[in-house]
């Protein structure tokens, strides 16, 4: 068994950058930095890479949230981005060549992301260990349901996000609805004052027409 503890800010696959013109997709430059860094570090625990079936053990460390009182010493689970699923994959992509020869190799996996305890810089602690090829009846089941476990979290983890995309939608809608109604109670109210101004216009002119009409016919009676 290897246990190794990488000090390195864990970081997510990004994906792949394309050149205009070659049309080529290359790694992103953040992301071939840090599994380059894995590699390095990786190599400093462990001279050849692992043969055959590789069982994987990982913990991201992220930074400790500022906001985070010091009364609160323990590591808490990160449950905001990025995606486990990306943060593996930048992991094992760094550790190609040095850990196991092809991440194909991992055929047991474990990993989970928190935020730092009080006074813990970010790291990456990994442990790997190579396993038999072959396994009894009831270690299979028991990866079944391991495996059912992580689908049951990722199918947790979309229904979350889709929760949250079907609500910012109908916010969205809502708030144009709102700025529609908005817009033509302004519209009206600007007719009504209009229409007030025009009467107003209307029976200042009839008042003046009414005062030439006596005035005519005071001059006309005195003669």
């Amino acid at each position: 068994m290897i246990h190794m503890t990488l000090d390195l800010k864990p970081e997510a696959k990004q994906r792949p950058r394309f050149n205009r013109t070659t049309g080529r997709a290359y790694t992103a430059e953040k992301t071939r930095k840090f599994e380059n860094a894995v590699k390095a570090l990786a190599k400093e625990h462990i001279s050849e890479p692992l043969n055959g079936a590789v069982s994987l053990s990982i913990v991201f460390v992220a930074p400790r949230l500022k906001a985070e009182p010091k009364s609160q010493t323990e590591r808490k689970y990160k449950t905001s981005r990025p995606d486990l699923s990306n943060m593996i994959k930048s992991l094992e992509d760094g550790l190609q060549g040095a850990l196991f020869h092809d991440d194909a190799q991992v055929v047991k996996l474990s990993a989970e992301k928190v935020y730092a305890g009080l006074g813990e810089s970010p790291h990456i602690e990994i442990t790997a260990s190579v396993i038999p090829v072959l396994f009894s009846a009831d270690e299979s089941e028991q990866s079944r349901q391991s495996r059912q476990s992580v689908q049951s979290s990722a199918d947790e983890r979309a229904r979350s996000r889709e929760e949250k995309r079907i609500r910012r939608e109908a916010n969205r809608k809502e708030h144009r609805v709102k700025q529609r109604l908005r817009d033509e109670k302004l519209s009206r109210d600007r007719g009504v004052q209009k229409l007030k101004v025009a009467r107003l216009g209307l029976n200042q002119q009839r008042d003046e027409e009414e005062a030439r009409l006596a005035r005519y016919r005071a001059i006309r009676d005195k003669h």
